[in-house]
């Protein structure tokens, strides 16, 4: 969870995810943005 209440809503939005584990494997399965 993160308070972006001071940023801007309007633009482009990016989602990033990263895996510095080597050895295993994971999903996302899904996410939402809710403003």
């Amino acid at each position: 969870t993160a308070n972006l209440s001071s940023e801007a809503a309007n633009g482009t939005w990016q989602l990033r995810v990263r895996d510095v584990y080597s050895g295993d494997t994971g999903y996302l399965n899904t996410w939402t943005l809710t403003l």
